[in-house]
């Protein structure tokens, strides 16, 4: 657990191995801005509908209402962690439904915010943007992030090998991954990123809102410009 290892750190913002930042952290660091008194944890919720929901369908634990929550992308206050011993809460909680989890650690904090909700802060979808949020979107509207289509996404999280298999969502994974980051040129990495979603090839509903993967450089160059 973070709040042991780092014992001299007050917080932490975390992401998956499968993740690309699309913003600067900083965006996501003020998160912990609107956290209250109380608050250690946030994540965002692992579906917007119900339809498209999976704890609501198959979950055998008391998972955080209405639809679970995603641990791809979360930040810690480690600081109240260790304040209310919340390894000791998470271990408990694991010896009591261990044969019940299916996602192991997503599990454990969806008991946790289950049971401690005053712990708990929702970031918006756009903080950990997925494949389900637009590949689904012609089926099921309601499981879009509304949030990301107006101001664009923040983090974008390749869960369920949709880096590999969304072309969409491939082109901008290829992109960062390929990008000299070394070089900082932000001016270049839009021009590659723009032209790639362009060209990715296949079919994928979430060619439809290929914008809001831009939304952030674009805002990025456009205040190196006026500089």
């Amino acid at each position: 657990m973070f709040q042991l290892l780092l014992k001299d750190v007050d917080a932490v913002v975390y992401v998956d191995a499968d993740a690309v930042l699309l913003s600067p952290l900083d965006k996501m660091w003020n998160y912990f801005s609107r956290f209250n008194s109380t608050q250690m944890l946030a994540l965002v919720a692992e579906h917007e509908d119900p339809k498209m929901g999976w704890y609501n369908k198959q979950s055998k634990i008391p998972y955080f209402l209405p639809l679970g929550l995603n641990s791809g992308v979360a930040l810690m206050n480690l600081t109240r962690m260790r304040q209310v011993n919340f390894t000791k809460a998470i271990i408990n909680y694991e010896h009591t439904y261990g044969r019940k989890l299916a996602w192991f650690d997503q599990d454990l904090l969806n008991i946790f915010c289950r049971f401690s909700p005053d712990r708990f802060y929702q970031m918006d979808c756009s903080a950990n943007y997925r494949g389900d949020h637009c590949a689904a979107r012609h089926v099921h509207p309601n499981s879009t992030c509304k949030f990301a289509d107006k101001h664009g996404v923040l983090v974008l999280h390749g869960s369920k090998r949709h880096f590999y298999s969304n072309p969409t969502l491939k082109a901008v994974y290829q992109t960062f991954r390929t990008h000299d980051l070394k070089s900082d040129q932000t001016a270049g990495l839009l021009n590659n990123l723009t032209k790639n979603l362009g060209q990715a090839k296949g079919k994928s509903p979430c060619r439809n809102v290929s914008q809001i993967f831009l939304k952030h450089i674009q805002e990025l160059v456009f205040e190196d410009d006026v500089h």
